[in-house]
């Protein structure tokens, strides 16, 4: 079968997996020599790392490690259901790395959240307010569950027609907080034509009111 000739045949190929994955900014195994007195095993990979460090940076690793935890007398642990890429990419937040990006923000808030660290929420907070190139969706996703408000406050403040609040709005609605149902009606109310065309729009501030009271 000849081909059409003004069209050129473009050879497409899958991205390589290897650069699926992050680079690693930092290592944490065997050369890191005397520096470590803990080794964390996720998925078979061996992490050495200190316990004090971890325990500065989660109250979780600082009851496991200095409570009255069994984990507390052993040299090596292991972390069971998640990957260990998204255990590197924790510690490098936790060391200072910049690897807080669009590609790992989530993956790092996760592991952040299971062990309570201020510090890595804190830093992947701040990428999605200053930095983050997320779709608003996204953004709002992330903001509700992790309780990021001013991430939160500004999605919802960048949407800019009724198909950009539908997209944003779960199917479930009952997981959202009342604080956010609000939010999120205020912006309807916004969307909807001026006061002249709009019936019920004089009316929200009354609704949001009675709302925030629990009536």
């Amino acid at each position: 079968m000849s081909e059409h000739p003004g069209k050129r045949r473009i050879k497409t190929e899958a991205p390589d997996e290897e650069e699926m994955v992050p680079k690693k900014l930092r290592k944490f195994d065997e050369s890191v020599e005397n520096a470590f007195d803990i080794i964390i095993v996720v998925e078979k990979v061996k992490f050495y790392l200190s316990k004090c460090h971890l325990a500065q940076h989660s109250p979780v690793f600082k009851a496991m490690f200095f409570g009255s935890y069994v984990e507390a007398d052993k040299k090596e642990v292991e972390l069971k259901e998640m990957l260990a890429q998204d255990f590197q990419l924790f510690l490098e937040t936790i060391n200072g790395e910049m690897c807080v990006t669009d590609q790992t923000v989530e993956a790092i808030l996760k592991v952040a959240d299971k062990y309570q660290s201020s510090t890595a929420l804190s830093r992947c907070e701040r990428f999605l307010l200053k930095m983050s190139m997320l779709k608003t969706q996204k953004k709002f996703e992330l903001a509700c569950r992790y309780m990021f408000e001013e991430v939160k406050l500004r999605a919802v403040a960048s949407i800019t027609s009724s198909q950009e609040l539908r997209a944003v709005v779960p199917e479930d609605i009952s997981t959202l907080d009342d604080s956010t149902m609000t939010l999120l009606f205020k912006k309807t109310m916004e969307l909807l034509p001026s006061d002249s065309q709009n019936p019920f729009r004089g009316s929200c501030g009354t609704i949001c009111v009675h709302q925030s009271q629990g009536y």
